[in-house]
C-alpha cells in the first residue's frame, strides 16, 4: 500500500516537473543573484530583511517568480530550482496574510514554536505576528496567496457589524486540500488554471473585485482564527444588517423601495446584504420585500373598505396589476378578485341574517 502510494506520488511529482510554470504569462523576476532576490522579496512581501540563503555553497540555482494581482490580494508561484541542495528561510510577513500551497516537492515550515512539514495537497497558513523559519526542499515549488491583513480586518468588521475589539489573529496550521479549507484551495488553484489558458480579461474591473471578495470570505469561514467561535456560534443568527433591512421593509413596504434602497437602509455593500439573506434567510432582500408586500395586500382584500383589487395592489406597492395577480396567486393560490369576492359574499351573508332575525316576515313565517 504505502509503496504504491510512494510510486503514485513521484509519478506525480515528475509529471508536475515536466509542467511549465504556473502565472508563466504574469513574470515577474527570474534570477541567480541571491541579494537581488532577497531585495524582491523584501518588495513584494513587505518582508524588513528577509535572510534566505542556499544551504550549500556553490549550489546552482535560478530563482522563477510569476504574479498576478487581482486588487488587493495577488497569486504568487515561487521556484527556486535548486535540486540538489534545500534553501534556508527566516522572516517575518507583518502586513500579510499568507496561505503556502505545495505544488512540488516539500517543505519544512516553523512558526509558533509548531514545524509543520506540507508537501503537494497541502497548504501551511502564515500569519504576520511571528516569525517564519524554515527550509525548501530541493526541487521544491509553492504558490501563494498573499491577502493584506487590513483587508482581513475590514471584512471581519462588516460581518460582525462593529470593529473588532481584538486583532484579527489566524492560527498557522497545516490543511489537506481535502479538508477545511477545501474550496479555498480549489477556487485558488482554478483562478490559475485559467489564467493560464484564457488569460487575464475576465479578471478585470468587477469580476476581480467579487473573486476576491469571495476569497476573503473563505479565508475568514473556514480557516481558524480567534474569532472563529463567534462566527460558528452566531451561524444561525441573522446578522444586525439582515435585521436593519426586515425592520426597513416593514416599516416602508408599502412605499417604491428598490434594491439601492435596501442597501443604503443596511449600512453594507449589495454583495454583502444579498450573502446575508441568502444565507440566513434563503431568499433574497428583494423577494423578502415581495413577500411582505403580498400578505399587506391580502390583509387589505380581506377588509376592503370599498376598495377595489387595482386600488389595493397599488397601496400595497405593486405599480403592474398583472404581475401582482401572477404573484397572488402563486402564493395563495386563488386570484386577488377571488379573495375579494369571498370576503363580499361572507360580508352580504352575515349582514342578511340579522335583517332576516329581526323582520316581521321572519315572525309571520314562524
Amino acid at each position: 500500500m504505502n509503496a504504491a502510494r510512494s510510486d503514485s506520488m513521484s509519478d506525480l511529482t515528475a509529471h508536475v516537473a515536466d509542467q511549465p510554470l504556473p502565472l508563466s504569462k504574469f513574470h515577474r523576476l527570474s534570477s541567480g543573484d541571491m541579494a537581488m532576490i532577497r531585495r524582491h522579496s523584501s518588495a513584494t512581501f513587505g518582508i524588513a530583511k528577509p535572510e534566505i540563503d542556499l544551504e550549500r555553497r556553490g549550489a546552482t540555482f535560478h530563482f522563477v517568480h510569476n504574479q498576478f494581482d487581482l486588487s488587493r490580494t495577488s497569486l504568487h508561484v515561487l521556484d527556486y530550482n535548486c535540486s540538489d541542495c534545500a534553501v534556508r528561510i527566516d522572516m517575518q510577513i507583518q502586513q500579510f496574510l499568507l496561505l503556502q500551497f505545495s505544488l512540488r516537492g516539500e517543505a519544512e515550515l516553523s512558526q509558533d514554536g509548531m514545524m509543520d512539514r506540507i508537501s503537494p495537497g497541502q497548504f501551511k497558513i502564515i500569519h504576520g505576528d511571528s516569525p517564519l523559519r524554515g527550509r525548501l526542499l530541493p526541487g521544491y515549488r509553492s504558490m501563494i496567496l498573499l491577502v493584506p491583513r487590513a483587508a482581513l480586518s475590514a471584512a471581519l468588521a462588516e460581518q460582525i457589524g462593529q470593529q473588532p475589539k481584538k486583532p484579527l489573529i489566524f492560527e498557522a496550521a497545516c490543511f489537506g486540500e481535502d479538508g477545511r479549507g477545501a474550496a479555498l484551495a480549489s477556487l485558488c488553484k482554478t483562478l490559475c488554471a485559467n489564467l493560464d489558458t484564457g488569460g487575464p480579461a475576465f479578471m478585470r474591473g468587477p469580476v476581480a473585485r467579487r473573486m476576491e471578495d469571495l476569497i476573503i470570505s473563505l479565508i475568514l469561514w473556514s480557516l481558524p482564527h480567534n474569532y472563529t467561535e463567534e462566527f460558528e456560534r452566531d451561524e444561525t443568527s441573522a446578522p444586525y444588517y439582515v435585521r436593519r433591512v426586515e425592520r426597513h421593509i416593514a416599516q416602508n413596504a408599502a412605499t417604491a423601495l428598490s434594491f439601492a434602497d435596501l442597501v443604503a437602509a443596511s449600512g453594507v455593500s449589495d454583495r454583502t446584504l444579498h450573502y446575508g439573506f441568502r444565507k440566513y434567510r434563503n431568499t433574497t432582500p428583494m423577494a423578502s420585500l415581495k413577500s411582505v408586500r403580498l400578505e399587506l395586500a391580502r390583509r387589505a382584500l380581506l377588509e376592503p373598505a370599498g376598495r377595489r383589487v387595482v386600488d389595493i395592489a397599488m397601496d400595497c406597492g405593486f405599480p403592474h396589476l398583472g404581475k401582482f395577480a401572477v404573484d397572488y396567486r402563486e402564493r395563495f393560490g386563488e386570484r386577488p378578485s377571488e379573495t375579494l369576492r369571498r370576503h363580499l359574499l361572507m360580508d352580504r351573508s352575515s349582514n342578511a341574517a340579522p335583517n332576516l332575525l329581526c323582520s316581521e316576515d321572519w315572525h309571520k313565517r314562524r
